[in-house]
């Protein structure tokens, strides 16, 4: 009794991370019949309370502007350095471009990546994505639907 109202005070599901040990791919294989492209974003976090979610993709030419989101829960977190990851799956393309992934919201300073580029707003990015095909949003497009 004194365990179970004990979880009941103290823990709260949505502040708690999943984990899963192993080594992460850097692409997933599709299948044959599968047209389209994998995205996937790996990054070392200084704690298990960090979070990473691609949030927008747009197209450039032959290549996808990969937009991430770094954040972390306000929740007391093991200080432990852990590789957080998001993944999608661009269905719609033929055939798979180059990646070219941003990230925002990273405040340590473990130097920079060659396959990632820290920003702190968008207006960092050198291309105005207003300009660029958007192929991918984690907020559905709601710019068509009728005001109620």
């Amino acid at each position: 009794a004194q365990v179970n109202r004990a979880i009941r005070e103290y823990f709260n599901p949505d502040s708690c991370a999943i984990v899963a040990a192993g080594t992460i791919t850097g692409t997933i294989p599709l299948d044959r019949e599968t047209k389209g492209q994998i995205i996937r974003v790996n990054l070392d976090a200084p704690d298990i309370g960090w979070r990473i979610e691609i949030v927008d993709v747009y197209r450039k030419n032959d290549e996808l502007l990969v937009i991430s989101e770094l954040t972390r829960n306000s929740s007391p977190s093991v200080a432990e350095i852990s590789t957080i990851s998001d993944v999608i799956s661009l269905t719609d393309l033929t055939a798979p471009l180059k990646e070219k992934h941003y990230i925002i919201g990273k405040t340590w300073d473990w130097g920079e990546s060659g396959e990632q580029t820290f920003i702190n707003t968008l207006d960092q990015i050198d291309v105005d994505l207003r300009s660029l095909e958007k192929v991918f949003s984690k907020e559905p497009d709601t710019s068509a639907l009728p005001n109620t």
